[in-house]
């Protein structure tokens, strides 16, 4: 996947936990945040009102092999853009978050690279 993203333009940053996920977006501010559902110490939706806190125009996409019907609720009342259930597929995870960088905002970054932590 992030092969995927680096193809596509973008400055993939990776992180194993929702303290460094917060870190790394003080840092970066970026664009958009892919995050796995199973983050360790924490659920992924529970990042977005503290990247609110940060910048409250990061995208949130959260993905999972398997999602939990109150998370798809946790996840539409804390303004994730995207919950993907991905059931294993990796290529359709990919696909599926290629779709959602596709349909961005039309404010477009000075920068050549745009940013995904």
């Amino acid at each position: 996947m992030a092969g995927d993203l680096i193809e596509a333009g973008y400055r993939v940053v990776r992180v194993l936990t929702a303290t460094d996920a917060l870190k790394a977006c003080g840092k970066c501010r970026p664009e958009l945040v892919v995050a796995q559902l199973a983050i360790p110490c924490q659920k992924a939706w529970q990042l977005a009102p503290k990247l609110v806190m940060l910048d409250c125009d990061t995208r949130v996409v959260s993905y999972g092999a398997e999602v939990a019907v109150h998370d798809y609720a946790m996840a539409d009342f804390l303004g994730i853009e995207e919950l993907i259930e991905y059931r294993g597929d990796l290529f359709r995870l990919s696909t599926r978050i290629r779709q959602v960088l596709v349909s961005e905002s039309p404010v477009q970054t000075e920068s050549k690279y745009r940013r995904v932590a």
